[in-house]
C-alpha cells in the first residue's frame, strides 16, 4: 500500500486479491485485472456509491469461484 493510498483501500485491493485467489480464476483463464474489473462492475450495478466497508461486504458475500466459471464461460475462455 503506498502512503497516499488511503487503508480502506488497501484493505478492498487486498480482498480482491484475496478473492482471486480463492475463486481459481486464474485457472479459468481471467487475469487479476480482468477479475477485479468485473467485482467493479458488479458494485457499479448493486452499490453505487456505497462506502468502502459496503463494498468489502459485498464483495465478501460473492461466491467468487462461481462468479469466476461463470464469467469465463461467457468470455469463451476454453479452460472454463
Amino acid at each position: 500500500m503506498s502512503p497516499a493510498q488511503p487503508k480502506s483501500a488497501g484493505e478492498t485491493a487486498g480482498l480482491i486479491s484475496e478473492l482471486y485467489a480463492r475463486s481459481k480464476a486464474e485457472s479459468y483463464g481471467l487475469s487479476r485485472e480482468q477479475f477485479a474489473g468485473i467485482l467493479r462492475s458488479i458494485a457499479e450495478k448493486y452499490a453505487a456509491g456505497a462506502s468502502d466497508v459496503e463494498l468489502r461486504a459485498l464483495y465478501a458475500s460473492l461466491h467468487a469461484e462461481e462468479l469466476a466459471l461463470a464469467r469465463a464461460c461467457a468470455a469463451g475462455h476454453d479452460a472454463a
